[in-house]
């Protein structure tokens, strides 16, 4: 994750004690069990979350170590979409975030692809990649594996057939996401509704679009920081 901007001021910094390895771009949260230890974030959750670490450290008794964290309530962190659960991986067809459709929807409200995956994305966000709605960003109503995703607001174009989507388990009003397993991305093919709870700032589909491995970015806030929490 990359700290992006702050909701007024700049971003504050302190050396905190690490409790445990923190390498540089992880979110850190506090030691629920020690105390007064900023730890590295599991990938399910940011309860008590303090924010990024600048810098990577290892843990160890005989010799404490302190990290630069960033502990804005309301800094906005960055993380990319990754199309695989470890980090690193590509948005692509192949991990069933992109989708090519097969019947022309004249409305512009229904994408139809048969490699539609099976993690439900309601909530989520898809982009147009190619045809006339490429770039256009539309919030997923309805989800239906191996057949269809449906938008909430009709895209301003018919879709047409071999048209190109990329869809994500992320949106800009959202309530949750999970970090990829090396805690340095957003995990980009599971379930919307996973555990984290941030504050979906804004989704942003990287330009020129590559459509066939798209790059998307997620901005958000730390929804239970240890300083202030949103509810």
């Amino acid at each position: 994750m990359k700290y992006s901007w702050c909701f007024g001021g700049d971003p504050v910094i302190k050396k905190l004690h690490i409790g445990g390895d923190i390498a540089a771009g992880v979110i850190a949260i506090m030691d629920g069990t020690f105390k007064g230890f900023a730890i590295p974030q599991p990938a399910a959750t940011n309860a008590d979350g303090l924010g990024v670490s600048l810098d990577s450290g290892v843990y160890a008794v005989a010799t404490p170590v302190q990290n630069s964290i960033i502990i804005n309530p309301l800094a906005v962190y960055r993380g990319r979409v990754s199309g695989t659960a470890a980090g690193g991986g590509l948005l692509s067809a192949a991990s069933t975030n992109v989708l090519t459709n097969t019947i022309a929807s004249p409305t512009g409200v229904l994408v139809t692809a048969a490699a539609t995956g099976a993690v439900e994305l309601a909530g989520g966000t898809i982009f147009g990649l190619t045809g006339a709605n490429a770039g256009i960003r539309r919030p997923i109503l309805s989800y239906i594996a191996a057949t269809s995703v449906t938008v909430t607001l009709q895209f301003p174009n018919a879709i047409a057939v071999g048209d190109k989507f990329v869809v994500v388990p992320v949106s800009p009003v959202g309530h949750w996401h999970n970090a990829t397993t090396n805690l340095l991305e957003i995990n980009g093919i599971v379930a919307v509704g996973a555990a984290v709870l941030a504050g979906g700032v804004d989704v942003e589909l990287e330009l020129p679009i590559n459509s066939t491995n798209p790059e998307v970015y997620y901005d958000y806030v730390l929804q239970n920081h240890l300083l202030n929490p949103i509810d």
